[in-house]
């Protein structure tokens, strides 16, 4: 058969592809070594600078008081212990060395962190300074209450033989006359001890915890007190090991048996396979040319398993009956499931293989109304886990609940345009942002904000909301539109559909209200109004103002013009974007002190450490990357598709410490200019990251027909392979680079130059398009 021209054109470029496709997978090929995914990520997490130690419901985060750094190292486990929420304990237990009746002091001198234990080298100066001694300390708390130190001690003298007095304090028990006193065993070098105490979180103040520890020394002789102590001679060039375990349990049996079961196995390797295993079993595995986004793959991954606790393993009674994942893991305010992040941390553990994390945190949502205080859309997030892993049961249980939420916002439209009114700044957890205070007389006074009203956080009642600032917001309407249509959807699914047709129709009413009311057609952006007027505050742009955009539902391709303000160098795009405020309002600060209006100035600002009037918070952040990805899908700019990548990998880096790619540590907020820190609340889960990743990088976009679809925002030169990602009961992986290359439950169902999306039917093995 002859070709004609147009023909045979169309068969060389086909061929060219498939040869482009042959040597990109051939490169691929030989290039995969230099990114190979490591197979210990606790090693592949390690650093030298973080000093912190802790595993599932006990851990010392070893920051200072005022939350700006990690403290020292420093011998045995000093610092504010954390056992399932904050308390007042200042330690397990420390270390005191002396020498001839002189106390030495421990100057550390090289340190090694890693996720599953800390190893420190010190110096023991006498108050002269001299160095008589070197110890290392090997230390850990694994996932089951067993705290373990192993101490090296180093005579470095070539000829002299020392004497060294190492004591062991057990400090839960000093300074607490309160606390029972403990049992002492001569025989096994154990002191048995016996501790009451109650959260100093500032919630489950009356929750009563009760727990049984034993500690243990091994290496040191029969004089004991209530301390282990011993004396020591120390031959030239010569070491000498001691370890002391802490143990805790429920009763001093269980703490017994635990204790001989760690003395049978190598606890230490233990802990290390455990940790691997947990990201062996949980994880789908990664790889990335760009190094930063895969080492915050992994290391937000660690952010989950350190976030998330199984309270009733510790506290049988505790309220939490399922699986949950905390905010943060250090202060009195954090330790705990905090609304206005639920959302994002369902989203973010949807992708891992075993859903029962998701599912846990979302249960828990639902049976605890004071996770739905602040501002959120979970109700819209639980919706979202059930198109990933699909699960009836749990959007029954739900769909009540969603509904009681709906009735709550619905109750603050008080003039039924479909935008609740929001009252005050706390609800919303982005405390300052400028829109609040446009609206004051005279206007920016920062006077009228919460907590000039009153010291009652999150209340509900409407006799003290009211008398906070007020206003319709961009995020409200938002987060109501989804959890509307949420409810729409999971009402269908239950075959209800005079309810499903009710929620739609109020999903598009709010729809039209924020056209109408909240987008300025001229300056082209959303603004948050004044509440009886309808007026704009048209100098107070914040990052909700690109929060219609979220998964693609409520705004259209009509308002795409929003992101010319994110891109504007004098508006959102600073050199560590996204800030909360506009950089072209009055009340705008990089560093979220308040310096407008008739009680602050630039000599004067007033300081409040949670302001969005400025900071670039990650919360915001993971949202406005969401509203860009969604954005660029619409319109098809490559502009917004290449500033998302931008943006990406500004975020990224902006969570390594000093942008050092060795210290991945998320915390709440940065100055949008200098890319500081605000506060060091390190590992803080505010934000989701992974999610944005399966999502829009490598492009796995939740549906709920069932099909498959993928549609990656990277680009070439950018490479990188997913392994077995769980997806609605199949595995999905998928290889790019300049051919994408992807697979289902094992079988290659596309390797072909790179393409912007495929839509896949697993039931029938074809593609939709």
């Amino acid at each position: 058969m002859k070709l004609n021209g147009i023909h045979l054109a169309r068969t060389l470029l086909l061929a060219f592809a498939v040869i482009i496709s042959l040597i990109d997978s051939q490169q691929a090929q030989t290039k995969r070594p230099a990114i190979k995914n490591p197979p210990d990520i606790n090693n592949y997490l390690k650093n030298s600078v973080r000093a912190d130690v802790g595993g599932e419901g006990l851990w010392l985060p070893q920051l200072d008081s005022k939350l700006t750094r990690w403290l020292d190292a420093e011998p045995g486990f000093v610092g504010q212990v954390y056992y399932v929420h904050a308390t007042d304990f200042k330690g397990l237990f420390k270390y005191e060395f002396t020498s001839n009746g002189k106390p030495l002091t421990a100057k550390p001198i090289k340190n090694t962190w890693t996720p599953a234990y800390v190893k420190t080298r010190y110096q023991l100066n006498d108050a002269s300074g001299a160095i008589t001694f070197e110890i290392e300390e090997t230390k850990f708390i694994n996932d089951n209450e067993e705290v373990f130190s192993n101490l090296m001690v180093f005579n470095s003298s070539p000829s002299l033989s020392h004497t060294l007095s190492i004591r062991v304090i057990d400090l839960l028990r000093a300074g607490t006359s309160d606390q029972p006193k403990p049992d002492v065993s001569r025989a096994s070098n154990t002191v048995q001890g016996h501790i009451r105490f109650k959260p100093t979180t500032y919630y489950f103040t009356d929750l009563q915890i009760e727990k049984f520890y034993l500690m243990n020394g091994s290496g040191f002789g029969s004089t004991l007190n209530a301390d282990l102590t011993q004396p020591i001679t120390i031959n030239p060039k010569s070491t000498k090991q001691f370890s002391v375990r802490m143990i805790f349990g429920n009763s001093q049996k269980e703490c017994a048996d635990k204790l001989a079961s760690a003395i049978k196995r190598n606890a230490f390797d233990a802990r290390i396979a455990e940790f691997n295993q947990w990201f062996a079993d949980s994880v789908p595995e990664f790889n990335c040319s760009d190094e930063a986004i895969k080492k915050m793959y992994y290391y937000r991954w660690y952010l989950v398993k350190k976030c998330s606790i199984n309270t009733r393993k510790f506290v049988s009674n505790h309220p939490y009956r399922d699986r949950v994942i905390y905010e943060g893991v250090a202060g009195r305010w954090f330790t705990k499931v905090i609304g206005l992040p639920l959302p994002l941390q369902i989203m973010e553990a949807r992708w891992l293989n075993d859903k029962s994390l998701a599912n846990g945190q979302a249960r828990v949502a639902i049976t605890k109304d004071d996770f739905f205080d602040y501002l959120n859309w979970t109700p819209f997030a639980i919706w979202q886990l059930h198109l990933v892993a699909p699960n009836p049961e749990l959007i029954k249980e739900a769909l009540p609940v969603m509904k009681r939420f709906v009735a709550s916002e619905e109750a603050k439209d008080e003039d039924q345009d479909f935008l609740p009114t929001t009252w005050g700044t706390w609800i919303t957890g982005m405390e300052y942002q400028p829109s609040f205070h446009y609206f004051t007389v005279p206007r920016w006074d920062h006077t009228k904000g919460d907590e000039f009203v009153t010291d009652n956080h999150l209340t509900k009642d409407p006799t003290i909301y009211k008398k906070y600032l007020s206003v319709e917001r961009v995020d409200e309407a938002t987060y109501y539109f989804l959890n509307n249509l949420a409810i729409a959807k999971a009402s269908a699914i239950s075959g209800d559909s005079p309810t499903a047709t009710d929620y739609l129709k109020r999903a598009e009413n709010i729809r039209r209200a924020v056209k109408d009311k909240l987008w300025d057609e001229r300056t082209q952006f959303f603004y948050d109004i004044h509440p009886t007027t309808d007026e704009k505050a048209l100098e107070a742009k914040q990052a909700d103002g690109f929060f219609p955009f979220l998964f693609g539902l409520l705004a259209t391709k009509d308002e795409a013009a929003v992101f010319n303000h994110l891109l504007d160098p004098k508006a959102f795009w600073t050199a560590f974007p996204v800030p909360s405020a506009s950089q072209d309002s009055p009340a705008f600060d990089a560093a979220g002190r308040w310096k407008v209006g008739p009680h602050a100035s630039p000599d004067k600002p007033y300081s409040y450490v949670d302001s969005w009037n400025g900071p670039t918070w990650v919360f915001s952040n993971a949202l406005v990357l969401d509203a860009l990805a969604n954005g660029a899908r619409m319109t098809n700019d490559e502009r917004l598709r290449t500033a998302w990548l931008e943006l990406l990998n500004r975020h990224t880096k902006m969570q390594f410490r000093n942008n050092d790619l060795s210290v991945p540590c998320v915390v709440e907020h940065y100055n949008s200019h200098t890319g500081e820190p605000i506060r060091w609340l390190a590992d803080y889960f505010h934000s989701s990251y992974n999610d944005l990743l399966m999502r829009f990088l490598i492009g796995i976009t939740p549906r709920e027909d069932g099909l498959i679809e993928i549609a990656p925002l990277a680009r070439a030169p950018l490479r990188f392979s997913i392994k077995d990602v769980r997806y609605r009961g199949h595995k999905i992986s998928v290889n790019f680079g300049r051919s994408i290359s992807i697979a289902v439950d094992s079988k290659t169902i596309f390797h072909r130059p790179f393409i912007r999306r495929i839509i896949y039917n697993p039931k029938t093995g074809k593609f939709v398009s």
